[in-house]
């Protein structure tokens, strides 16, 4: 066996050696990371916020059975430590946009609607003047949503309720009741005749007996 020979062979075993050892030098670190998790797991840490509350940050022993109650905070992939505890801040309602009011106003009343048994259902494409519909059982109640006493051409005879909510109470009536009642003044108004609709900032007491607070 010529010298250069012999040089290959003993750097492939060296090779072969150092390949072998890398291999046992990872095994070894992924059992101590195993084991490192496994700790982390069965511990309960408590630490204390800002605010100075308790509260638990890692998970409990999984062996007693016992779960994680709140993680108030958790680290991204560069190790920022960052607050996921839940923020409730109730909103200003004079602060949202139209279509903000349209929804908040939609679920605001339909919760109402819901200790009366019934289940409330949007509708996307205004289905015979409604804005969204009630069912409660074999009754369906086709409501149109306002932001005030309104009355309009559009929903006559199309047994529409309209529903508003009047300094925090909500207002439920029948539309075509309501247009019985306008007084002459109301049917001759340019807004009526012309555009075919009438609304009131505040409504008038003369339709107090038709309305029902819910």
């Amino acid at each position: 066996m010529s010298k250069d020979t012999a040089r290959k062979t003993l750097i492939c075993c060296w090779m072969q050696q150092i390949k072998r050892k890398v291999k046992i030098i990872k095994f070894s670190l992924n059992i101590l990371r195993i084991n490192l998790d496994c700790k982390k797991i069965k511990e309960v840490r408590y630490r204390s916020l800002d605010s100075g509350n308790p509260c638990l940050k890692y998970t409990a022993d999984v062996h007693k059975g016992s779960i994680p109650l709140l993680t108030t905070r958790r680290s991204n992939k560069k190790g920022n430590k960052r607050d996921t505890t839940m923020k409730l801040e109730k909103i200003e309602y004079n602060l949202l946009n139209s279509k903000q009011k349209e929804n908040y106003n939609f679920h605001k009343v339909a919760s109402a609607l819901a200790d009366y048994g019934y289940n409330s259902l949007r509708l996307n494409d205004d289905w015979q003047g409604a804005d969204f519909i009630a069912i409660n059982g074999e009754d369906m109640l086709k409501i149109q949503l306002k932001g005030r006493f309104t009355v309009d051409k559009k929903y006559i005879g199309k047994s529409i309720l309209i529903v508003f909510i009047e300094k925090n109470v909500i207002k439920l009536y029948d539309h075509d009741e309501a247009v019985k009642m306008l007084p002459d003044n109301i049917i001759k108004s340019k807004s009526w005749d012309d555009k075919g609709g009438y609304s009131w900032g505040q409504t008038p007491k003369i339709y107090s007996e038709i309305i029902r607070e819910i």
